[in-house]
């Protein structure tokens, strides 16, 4: 990537565990004034509440998978839902509200805050590309409510655009829209549109920018890493040679922190300690112990070397968000979605979630996509008679009606 001057903040505000110990004060660079906890509170307790559901995800995900790559945007999967749950009502609201850690917010604040966050964050650096992106996708003879739409226009600044799902290209259609606000990051979400598909409510993020310390490509070289059985692979590592950077260590694993533009956002990057495991890394990855821990690196000087590395992730996230407790939203015929349209049964068929990131000398590129699909569940279907169970059968005319046979069949064999 070529970041010239442009520099910017990657919100990985995710990864930190338990116990913190601390040697030294290090003062963190102060908030922007644009998005002050203090006189926005409810934009920071939305970002709390998206770092919790997604931290909690990522835990989900590393146990169905303990020795794979994953990457996942937690802003982006909490705005898709939260979008969605502008529509819930019930045991659908409270449960979707919960799994969000939404509960101790109203419905007001919560929208008020995303007001905030989402004007907030492209200008939190005038060097820095922080772009997210909203829209709502019905089906052009399904009508929403008008009030759903308003809210999600208002608060989310969402995008919304009637569309033909029958017509060929209505999924290219989707698909470049996420490709255009992810600058061709995610160009193939969405793979198909179901016939009873009503609705597509998405969110994008891409944010680009350069490490406020860049690595020298030149000393850039290939070394051993060590893989998690035990074996190797060479791979390109980015040296900085002797420098100071904020450090922290626990328990279970030391870590550094990289700034991006003007050191408002960073990224963190854990090492678990020789003797420790990923797992109980991961284990640790809590909201409260990064609001925690995250205030409390400290400059230290050290050696320090980064594999330069591209990633690519994407799932469905159906069976993790209904193990974090909002399976009722799946569920055709539980799913209470009636302030998106009054007296039709929808629920929620997939959420899918899709992101990249790549770091090199220079700084890093990340975009992330989330679909939230809703489908109707009560739209007519055509018939299926399986008679593999015992039945009546009845010989009649239709002139008089004369029943000529009548008779049951319990068993095919006679």
């Amino acid at each position: 990537m070529n970041c010239r001057r442009n520099r910017w903040l990657l919100q990985v505000g995710l990864l930190l565990p338990p116990a913190c110990n601390t040697e030294d004060d290090f003062s963190p660079a102060p908030e922007p004034e644009v998005l002050s906890c203090s006189e926005k509170p409810e934009a920071c307790a939305v970002a709390r509440s998206g770092n919790a559901l997604g931290l909690e995800l990522f835990r989900n995900l590393h146990q169905r998978d303990p020795l794979g790559n994953l990457f996942i945007s937690p802003h982006s999967l909490h705005t898709a839902l939260s979008m969605t749950l502008q529509g819930a009502s019930g045991q659908t609201y409270t449960d979707m509200e919960a799994t969000l850690h939404a509960q101790d917010l109203t419905e007001t604040e919560l929208r008020e805050g995303y007001s905030t966050l989402l004007n907030a964050l492209p200008v939190l650096d005038p060097d820095v590309q922080l772009l997210p992106a909203n829209s709502i996708w019905h089906r052009d003879d399904f009508l929403p409510e008008d009030a759903f739409l308003q809210v999600n226009q208002e608060y989310f600044l969402s995008e919304v655009r009637a569309l033909d799902f029958n017509r060929p290209d209505a999924v290219d259609i989707i698909n470049g829209w996420i490709s255009d606000n992810t600058e061709g990051w995610i160009p193939e979400c969405l793979d198909r549109i179901p016939g009873n598909a009503v609705m597509y409510l998405i969110n994008a993020i891409y944010v680009r920018g350069c490490w406020t310390r860049p690595f020298n490509p030149k000393f850039t070289e290939y070394h051993a890493f060590r893989l998690a059985d035990g074996s190797s692979v060479q791979t390109p590592m980015m040296n900085m040679g002797e420098t100071v950077m904020p450090y922290l260590a626990t328990e279970h694993f030391e870590a550094v922190d990289l700034a991006y533009g003007d050191s408002v956002v960073s990224m963190a990057l854990l090492l678990p300690r020789e003797g420790s495991s990923m797992d109980e890394v991961v284990a640790g990855l809590t909201a409260a112990n990064w609001a925690r821990c995250s205030q409390q690196f400290v400059n230290r000087p050290m050696l320090l070397q980064v594999p330069k590395f591209e990633m690519r992730w994407k799932a469905k996230l159906n069976d993790p968000l209904t193990d974090l407790g909002m399976g009722v939203a799946f569920q055709g015929g539980l799913a209470d979605f009636s302030r998106i349209a009054p007296g039709r049964e929808l629920s929620i068929s997939r959420v899918l979630h899709e992101a990249g990131i790549e770091v090199t000398e220079e700084g890093s590129e990340a975009a992330a996509a989330t679909i939230v699909e809703i489908v109707e569940t009560s739209v007519p279907q055509i018939p299926s008679m399986i008679f593999n169970r015992p039945f009546l059968f009845v010989i009649w005319e239709k002139q008089a009606g004369t029943i000529l046979f009548a008779g049951k069949l319990m068993d095919p064999r006679g």
